[in-house]
């Protein structure tokens, strides 16, 4: 496609933007457009991954949850799956990040034991039902972070414990800064004498000011230049995939500095096999989102028509530099493949995820580890008299819960002896796939790749198909999708709103769980009335619901410091950050 259809694409993305708080009716039947409106720009403020949502999963006993988790197990008997290990530790906080994290190295040992102990669990059970490991990813955080004893400890008991398929992709988190360090090359060695293929850096820009403004500061040379060039250099000459991630919509971040990070693509000598080139998405739990409504002119994703111009441009240099984009942000030389991903999105696959906050799907279920802060108070006040018994959301709490919380139920018996009974502490939310639900999730995650309707009517039947055509057929007519012999396709427009897209094709239920989670994140986040409101009505109108439904969201500054400190003090900081760079 040229210029002549990144134009139309624009037009029809502005027309988006213009509507997006407007219902439109189609047969009847009366739905709502992708709200991406005028606080958020392309920034959105939901990221489509998995279905379920993890803000839609409920809440469980660990016994009826580990029942439900072996029965899952036991309907994917002799099959493979994905493996992710979450290490949840980093040098610094990024204030982009909505994952839960520990800045620095306190409490990894502790941890350490714990996630052994979970391993040791799910080795036992996958090795009973003959199921092998087709893809590892050891993430976080940055596993990294790790001592070179550590990261042994972590991949050594990994390998040793799974069976693994003889083409698994196995990948190893990182950042430049840990990598670079002195022992980052050794590091690096350990892990591919490991058998780790597959490398992925969070490299997010190659711009010095704005890594500063994104609180990556670390990643930064003592010579104001960044210190993934020299790490991509190191991961390339020794692994054959590396995948960079790259962020559009950082603070501090113009046309200029997303041309240098394109410029500095092209004159690697040797450019990694994968770019994953995200929008930063303004979810009420992120710092950049306090930022970003009491800095509506500063902030380069409110620039709707700039933002919009940007990511094209981006798709369109990417592909001169020699990348095909498959979907979405990722763009890959060849073909490599991102197994991770790939199986993460799927309702039809199965993916284990191992460590706090990690999260597991089968065909039949999906479960959740850690319970984060904000679904712990969702909870509300019948969960209080149980709170000290449910993991906590940070690492030093999950490994508080995997050591010593079981002792306190109400058999008497310790974690030990409950674990070599099958019980993984560790489980405490889920949620369970029907036939209408892992429809939804193969419509909702593949309508940014294209859907067969073929395929889909002889899988689940055409009156559940049925039941969506409404929908797509609306968003067809404002030029979101194709419907072309019987396949679903987004166009250039609904590529650039793809997770606006999946979520409005998400099932009422979970739209509203996830509006719930967001309204909690508004209340504790917002700063103004008027800027609350405008907000939660773009919220509101991605997720399907009105205005009127959106009352009393707003939270004043004067709130936000008694009712969230961090936040407060971390905004304050920022803006006397931007300041003092900006001051003349």
């Amino acid at each position: 496609m040229g210029f002549g259809d990144d134009e139309v694409a624009v037009e029809q993305a502005l027309d988006l933007v213009r509507k997006g708080l407007r219902r439109v009716s189609h047969e009847g039947q009366r739905i709502f457009l992708p709200g991406v409106g005028e606080a958020f720009g392309m920034g959105g403020s939901h990221t489509a991954t998995t279905y379920f949502p993890q803000d839609a999963l409920n809440p469980v006993s660990s016994r009826r949850g580990t029942r439900l988790v072996r029965r899952a197990l036991d309907g994917i008997a002799g099959s493979t799956v994905g493996l992710y290990v979450g290490i949840p530790f980093c040098e610094s906080a990024c204030t982009y990040c909505p994952y839960e994290f520990s800045i620095g190295t306190g409490g990894i040992p502790d941890y350490l034991d714990s996630l052994n102990t979970e391993i040791a669990w799910y080795s036992r059970a996958l090795a009973e039902r003959e199921i092998s490991v087709s893809s590892l990813f050891v993430g976080g955080g940055t596993p990294t972070i790790l001592s070179i004893s550590d990261l042994e400890r972590v991949l050594s008991t990994v390998r040793e414990r799974f069976s693994f398929t003889n083409n698994a992709q196995l990948c190893l988190e990182g950042s430049p800064n840990t990598i670079t360090e002195d022992n980052g090359k050794r590091k690096l060695l350990l892990a591919r004498d490991y058998g780790i293929n597959r490398v992925s850096m969070g490299v997010q820009s190659f711009s010095p000011l704005v890594l500063r403004f994104a609180g990556r500061g670390n990643d930064v040379g003592e010579d104001f230049t960044p210190k993934a060039l020299d790490a991509i250099a190191l991961t390339t000459g020794l692994f054959p995939e590396v995948n960079i991630d790259l962020i559009q919509g950082l603070r501090g971040q113009d046309e200029a500095s997303i041309e240098r990070d394109i410029e500095t693509l092209a004159e690697l000598p040797t450019k990694p096999s994968n770019v994953t080139w995200y929008n930063n998405r303004a979810r009420p739990d992120v710092s950049d989102f306090v930022f970003m409504m009491g800095s509506l002119d500063e902030f380069p994703l409110h620039d709707q028509e700039r933002a919009i111009r940007t990511r094209l441009k981006i798709w369109r240099e990417m592909q001169s530099l020699g990348y095909r984009r498959p979907f979405g942000d990722k763009f890959v030389l060849g073909q490599a493949d991102d197994r991770f991903k790939t199986l993460r999105g799927s309702v039809e696959e199965s993916y284990i995820g191992i460590g706090a906050d990690a999260y597991s799907h089968t065909p039949t279920l999906f479960w959740g580890n850690a319970l984060s802060s904000g679904y712990q108070e969702r909870l509300g006040k019948n969960l209080e008299r149980n709170r000290n018994r449910l993991p906590g959301h940070t690492p030093r709490e999950y490994a508080q819960t995997l050591n010593g919380w079981m002792k306190e139920v109400a058999t008497g018996r310790t974690y030990g002896e409950l674990v070599q009974d099958g019980i993984t502490p560790a489980v405490n939310r889920l949620r369970r796939y029907n036939q209408m639900e892992k429809l939804t999730g193969r419509i909702a995650l593949g309508v940014k790749r294209g859907i067969d309707l073929g395929e889909l009517q002889e899988q689940y039947g055409w009156s559940r198909v049925a039941e969506f055509m409404p929908r797509l057929h609306a968003l067809e007519e404002h030029g979101v999708l194709t419907i072309t012999d019987g396949m679903v396709r987004p166009t250039k427009a609904g590529e650039l709103f793809e997770n606006e897209v999946a979520a409005l094709l998400y099932s009422h239920p979970i739209k509203m769980d996830v509006f719930q989670e967001y309204r909690k994140g508004m209340r504790r986040q917002q700063q103004g009335i008027l800027k609350g409101i405008a907000a939660a009505g773009i919220i509101g109108a991605m997720l399907g619901l009105g205005l009127g439904e959106l009352s009393r969201l707003e939270t004043p500054l004067e709130q936000l410091k008694k009712e969230n400190p961090v936040a407060y003090e971390q905004q304050q900081a920022q803006r006397e950050l931007f300041e003092m760079i900006n001051r003349p």
